[in-house]
């Protein structure tokens, strides 16, 4: 039996955390070990007839921003969440590490408070810095304690593979002449909080 899945419209479930993936970026092999942040578990395809991922029951997603002083900051976390929740067809709910609410702690509790069996906490940052390595860690540790489910603390934003292709595009728009330019009132000021 072939192991390598084709690239096109590929479902692989993970054997531990159980979260389904589709695979249509890259050729992904049956077997390999699933990208989600401290799972150990292996990819392989599910049993499905429909053609159509199934989504684990009573799982919620919390995406988790910095968050700022700026109030529209934080409102285009809260569209981003809108947009991840359409595309997952999960519940999603936004936390934020400092400056707004709700907290990622509140956001947690809200996920289980809402239903959730099983909570993956997508950090929307770029590097891994000390947020991602130490303070995202620990609250996911406390809140594991506190609230008896299953949370998954996911990659963060910048190491996935496709953030150098999107950043391309953006540098090939303002190249080409093609960006549009901010309004006025949205150009970057200070440290940009």
């Amino acid at each position: 039996m072939d192991t390598k899945s084709s690239a096109r419209a590929t479902n692989l479930q993970c054997s531990e955390c159980g979260f389904e993936f589709y695979s249509a970026a890259r050729e992904t092999y049956v077997g390999e070990q699933c990208p989600v942040r401290n799972c150990s578990g292996i990819l392989r395809v599910p049993g499905l007839r429909t053609g159509r991922p199934i989504r684990p029951m009573g799982s919620h997603v919390v995406l988790a921003g910095h968050g700022s002083r700026a109030e529209e900051a934080n409102d285009s976390l809260a569209l981003l969440a809108q947009g991840l929740a359409a595309e997952l067809e999960l519940p999603v709910h936004t936390g934020y590490l400092e400056m707004a609410e709700p907290t990622i702690p509140q956001a947690l509790r809200a996920a289980a408070a809402g239903g959730a069996r099983r909570i993956v906490l997508v950090p929307y940052f770029l590097s891994p810095g000390m947020h991602v390595r130490r303070d995202l860690v620990a609250i996911v540790d406390e809140a594991r304690r506190e609230l008896g489910v299953p949370i998954v603390l996911s990659d963060f934003l910048g190491a996935h593979e496709a953030v150098p292709r999107l950043l391309a595009s953006l540098a090939r728009a303002g190249l080409s002449g093609t960006a549009a330019p901010l309004p006025e009132q949205q150009q970057p000021v200070g440290d940009g909080e």
